[in-house]
């Protein structure tokens, strides 16, 4: 809040796409610490000053906004608003960027493929997905870049939910492949994702060995990166001492992987971004923008 206060008396208003932009920060901590409606309450503020500061609502400050409030939705399980908020992003950034074939676009795309998803829509989901793939391999020149990496898992989790097995492990393998060559490194939270996804695979393919194995390398993996407080270690550690228990019994039960895959809309959030680092992209190029602009008004 100290920020906010600063900024309102350097610019001696409050109506300022600067302070739009701080107002948004706030409500993503607000999103980050499960306060949604407080989240919503400062994104609706930051979209009303950039209407008045920017003139219009086609605007690329805009669509990041109201693809904010569509996760908000999307977390709360509103689905039918979170897609609608998503659609008018994505319209705008057709209009803002003149073509769907954006990096920027994709990540809208993928958004409604996540609410398709949601919602057992499965082969809606796919589709959406394929179009964000194809999109950010055309925009990055090829299948090396973090973005890809995250649809294709996407993906896999689509293939698991609608029960191709094979082709989940295939595109959750493949996915692990390029982060782990983009990251150099094996310690990061979207390979800890990736891993743990594979695993929830395995799980409902009755290979709870492989199952075990992915699970516990994604725990070791996020007490490497969190503290054992973090609610991504703790759900990691959860799923494995489940996976332990229910291997012994024999009516093994699966655990509602679908609502695992809702609660992971919005890791997003998370400082390290987790849910897909083109959104965290998104944010940033949103930010640097309103920066630039304040400067070039000066």
């Amino acid at each position: 809040m100290l920020n906010l206060e600063i900024d309102e008396k350097v610019y001696g208003t409050r109506q300022h796409a600067s302070i739009s932009v701080t107002i948004n920060n706030l409500g993503d901590i607000a999103m980050m610490q499960g306060d949604y409606v407080e989240a919503r309450k400062l994104y609706n503020e930051s979209l009303e000053i950039d209407e008045k500061v920017f003139g219009t609502r086609q605007h690329y400050g805009i669509s990041v906004i109201l693809s904010n409030l569509g996760d908000i939705a999307k977390m709360q399980g509103d689905y039918v608003e979170a897609r609608k908020l998503y659609y008018e992003s994505l319209e705008i950034d057709e209009k803002v960027y003149g073509t769907r074939q954006h990096a920027e676009v994709s990540i809208t795309i993928n958004n409604l493929g996540d609410i398709a998803k949601m919602q057992g829509d499965y082969v809606e989901a796919k589709k959406l997905y394929n179009e964000s793939l194809e999109i950010v391999e055309k925009a990055f020149g090829g299948q090396e870049h973090a973005d890809v990496a995250f649809t294709l898992n996407e993906l896999g989790v689509v293939a698991r939910l609608d029960g191709d097995y094979e082709e989940s492990v295939k595109l959750h393998s493949e996915s692990l492949s390029i982060y782990e060559r983009v990251f150099g490194s094996k310690s990061h939270p979207h390979i800890a994702r990736s891993l743990r996804d594979l695993g929830s695979t395995y799980k409902a393919m009755g290979d709870f060995e492989s199952a075990r194995l992915k699970y516990s390398e994604s725990l070791e993996m996020c007490g490497q990166i969190f503290e054992t407080s973090h609610w991504r270690y703790l759900q990691i550690k959860q799923l494995l001492e489940e996976l332990i228990m229910k291997e012994k019994e024999s009516d093994f039960e699966m655990s509602n992987d679908a609502e695992l895959d809702r609660q992971e809309t919005w890791v997003a959030s998370v400082p390290t971004r987790e849910l897909g680092i083109a959104k965290e992209t998104k944010k940033n190029t949103f930010k640097n923008f309103n920066i630039f602009k304040s400067k070039g008004k000066k």
